[in-house]
């Protein structure tokens, strides 16, 4: 079943989706709707996904508060209403 979700994007990937701060996509799953948003805004997807089409070790992925990575991945499925909040990790020193 396709369901609506919203993608909130974090200030620092806002330049990849025209300043946007969230985005709403439909799919089935948590990587339908990331590839949904890369094709909408195709500069984003090296900043997410590798060539292979995985989540970059260094993003993380949470639906509704919850780590994709502790539930099924990219393969999570969606829940109506839901939405994704990306992190991308940030390097520092």
């Amino acid at each position: 079943m396709t369901v609506h979700i919203h993608i909130h994007i974090p200030a620092n990937l806002r330049e990849y989706t025209d300043g946007r701060t969230s985005v709403e996509v439909t799919g089935e799953q948590v990587g339908e709707a990331l590839h949904q948003l890369c094709a909408s805004y195709p500069p984003i997807y090296d900043r997410l996904l590798s060539d292979s089409g995985q989540l970059h070790s260094f993003v993380n992925v949470f639906m509704n508060g919850r780590s994709i990575r502790d539930l099924d991945g990219l393969n999570t499925k969606l829940e109506e209403g839901g939405s994704l909040l990306i992190v991308p990790a940030l390097a520092g020193g």
